[in-house]
């Protein structure tokens, strides 16, 4: 047997608003734009920046949380796994597949902007068993993630 590791850490800027909504079972799901930019220096002397745009997926309280906490342009960081979702094309009847994350935990970077524009504080991470703040005990118990993620449920899928 070999073995074998599906991990992805992100640290990156959000493109868009979190979009947040229910399945028809009843979790909420997080869907996130991820823009993770690369510096780098080319044959001829100049810089360059490339940005590679990734779609991220967060489930149950984490998905929650995302929703509430984080908005374009904030700074995350994202661990997680990868994942294929696989669709039919309603146009042209293919196949169509891509490669997105779904996260385990969510870092905030950087806090909230202030509205006077002073630099935020603090950073926080968020991860699918994290409780509220206070540290309190959440009244209802914790889903497992085979519930907070259904496996290749994406029709599901409210957006």
């Amino acid at each position: 047997m070999s073995a074998s590791m599906n991990r992805v850490f992100l640290c990156g800027n959000l493109t868009r608003d979190p979009e947040t909504a229910q399945t028809a079972s009843g979790a909420t799901v997080c869907k996130i734009r991820l823009a993770v930019n690369e510096t780098f220096r080319g044959k001829d002397g100049e810089t360059r920046e490339v940005a590679t745009f990734l779609d991220v997926t967060a489930w149950g309280p984490l998905a929650e949380r995302c929703g509430q906490f984080l908005g374009k342009g904030r700074q995350v960081l994202v661990e997680g796994r990868l994942y294929v979702e696989q669709w039919t094309d309603r146009e042209t009847g293919k196949q169509r597949q891509q490669v997105r994350v779904r996260a385990d935990r969510v870092g905030f970077l950087g806090g909230a902007p202030s509205a006077e524009g002073t630099p935020p504080r603090e950073s926080r991470i968020v991860n699918r068993e994290s409780r509220p703040a206070g540290g309190a005990a959440p009244h209802a118990p914790a889903a497992t993630p085979a519930a907070q993620a259904p496996a290749g449920d994406a029709a599901d899928l409210p957006f």
